[in-house]
């Protein structure tokens, strides 16, 4: 394993939220209480939508979602520009992914998906056992008939989504709902839940063409291999030291055994200055073949891999 100093240059691709993200974070006892007041109304709220409307052929949850284009537009600014230009518009983003973790969570949780027993919820509201079946296969459903539940990414989600209420940052907002965007990625049946177009959307927001075929007719596939910049390693960045891997996973892992870089009890990352790692933008870095150390919004608008997962067999070069 080697280690590689930090340079200047990695100080230039940092997003700069260290110095943003203290002044703007709401009050932790508040943010717990809030979170957890609206995480059991939407327990409560879902139960007394289903009992209104059980007996209507045919009626589903109601779900709405992130309007895609929105999303694309603000990301694609950050990945020019550097900060979020419609704050508004990403708070509104941030609210959603919250309100939908909520939901999210209640029908796991409704329908015996998780440790805890929901009969008392049922039965405060008079519904009955066969009430109960009902809500898990006619009403926690999508038109398609596929169940609003998840055993998947539940947890990580739920914490990100509590990062979410507490931070007001724009920046720190973008980055923990691109976080939640590479969870749900990850299973064909979730991004459907948070954002309109579900998986080709993400396809499309990560630069990867969802449709092979289409791949020819993108400008940047069209570039030549002497003009073209792409990622070749995966790195992380901890108490100013570097570490690459193949991917970011075997990068985090070297610096957790070299003693750079701590989980913590909540299963965050810090470097072993306390810094944050999880959040910064210190654990999604890349290499490129020029030798830049870039962060994943700059490896999109180079039109290239944004995880590490999707970097090409062949263009690897770990160091």
């Amino acid at each position: 394993m080697k280690i590689y100093k930090i340079s200047q240059m990695i100080q230039e691709v940092l997003p700069d939220i260290e110095r943003q993200i203290p002044s703007k974070q709401r009050d932790e006892d508040e943010v717990m209480d809030e979170y957890a007041e609206d995480y059991y109304n939407s327990i409560a709220e879902v139960l007394r939508e289903f009992k209104a409307n059980k007996r209507k052929k045919n009626f589903r949850q109601p779900w709405t979602v992130i309007p895609f284009a929105r999303v694309k537009k603000i990301w694609n600014d950050y990945a020019t520009y550097g900060f979020v230009r419609d704050e508004r518009g990403m708070q509104e983003i941030a609210n959603k992914m919250i309100q939908n973790v909520h939901l999210l969570a209640a029908n796991t949780y409704l329908t015996g998906h998780t440790m805890g027993d929901p009969t008392e919820y049922f039965e405060d509201l008079g519904l009955k056992k066969k009430d109960r079946e009902n809500f898990g296969w006619d009403y926690a459903v999508d038109e398609t008939g596929q169940s609003r539940i998840s055993d998947y990414g539940l947890d990580e989600l739920e914490k990100l989504a509590l990062e979410l209420t507490k931070t007001l940052n724009s920046t720190r907002q973008l980055l923990l709902v691109d976080r939640m965007f590479n969870i749900v990625h990850q299973r064909s049946d979730l991004p459907g839940m948070f954002i309109e177009g579900g998986t080709r959307s993400l396809n499309e927001l990560a630069g990867r063409p969802s449709d092979p075929t289409e791949a020819s007719k993108t400008s940047w596939y069209k570039k030549s291999q002497v003009e073209r910049e792409y990622p070749v390693a995966a790195v992380v960045v901890a108490a100013g030291e570097i570490f690459e891997g193949r991917n970011h996973g075997e990068a985090i892992k070297k610096a957790l055994d070299a003693g750079y870089a701590i989980k913590t009890k909540d299963g965050y990352l810090e470097d072993k200055d306390g810094n944050d790692m999880t959040f910064s933008g210190a654990t999604d870095l890349f290499r490129t073949n020029k030798g830049r150390l870039i962060n994943r919004f700059e490896s999109s608008a180079l039109g290239e891999a944004v995880g590490s997962e999707n970097i090409p067999e062949k263009e690897l070069d770990v160091k």
